[in-house]
């Protein structure tokens, strides 16, 4: 189901980390090509990248060789995928307080300008 490129983020990560508080049913994923299975009741999705942005950055594998996004790159994930995909539903409340804020200043430089701007936005409520 995976692709080599792809890594889980989005809001599998931010439920993980106690970000947001509500979760569907599903490990959502990024990779650089687009697809829905539904495996044992579980929806796995990959959402596709529609500019390409380094998927290294700030990706860490976990015991069992899964490679998952950080905190801080899942949640910009989740910004762009707001402003960028169709198909992406997202309107979970963020609860920004675990934020390594020198990872977010060097990762917020792959990500497009309107990604940046409504991240500083959401930081400076």
């Amino acid at each position: 189901m995976f692709f080599a490129d792809s890594y889980i983020s989005l809001d599998t990560i931010l439920f993980e980390k106690w970000i947001i508080k509500q979760y569907s049913r599903g490990v959502y994923s990024i990779s650089t090509k687009g697809k829905t299975e539904n495996i044992n009741l579980w929806d796995y999705r990959l959402f596709k990248y529609i500019t390409r942005i380094k998927s290294d950055l700030w990706i860490e594998i976990d015991d069992n060789w899964i490679r998952k996004a950080t905190l801080e790159r899942a949640i910009l994930d989740s910004i762009y995928f707001k402003f960028f995909s169709w198909n992406y539903p997202w309107e979970n409340e963020l609860y920004l307080f675990a934020i390594n804020n020198e990872k977010m200043n060097k990762l917020l430089e792959i990500y497009p300008k309107r990604v940046q701007d409504y991240y500083l936005k959401l930081v400076n409520r």
